[in-house]
């Protein structure tokens, strides 16, 4: 299982902020597309200090440029190439969404499962 979510990214080189496609994993293949990268607080107010919540996560990288990330924009290409070797899981999905908890900056976006 599989989640992606958007979330707010500081771009050191660009010095600015995108919103960005990452995800939860284990699933090689998806590991394959993302680079990893310590999540970082956008402001003083938000805390990373409890241990129950991964600092660590992965971000997905553009498909033209691996230089770049996929921003939320480029989420239906993302959700294509995805499509061949996964299902979406709409209920649990739908489920997760109208009972989020706090995701640290993060927006659910959906929740993937291998094809049979």
């Amino acid at each position: 299982m599989s989640i992606i979510y958007s979330e707010a990214y500081y771009d050191s080189h660009k010095k600015e902020y995108r919103t960005v496609l990452t995800c939860d994993t284990e699933d090689p293949y998806i590991i394959s597309l993302c680079n990893r990268y310590v999540r970082k607080p956008l402001s003083s107010f938000q805390n990373f200090d409890d241990y129950n919540h991964c600092l660590c996560s992965y971000i997905f990288k553009d498909v033209y440029n691996c230089n770049i990330y996929m921003r939320v924009e480029d989420l239906p290409q993302l959700l294509l190439l995805l499509s061949r070797l996964y299902d979406f899981d709409y209920k649990l999905s739908k489920l997760l969404e109208k009972h989020s908890v706090n995701n640290l900056g993060r927006k659910f976006i959906c929740l993937l499962h291998k094809k049979n």
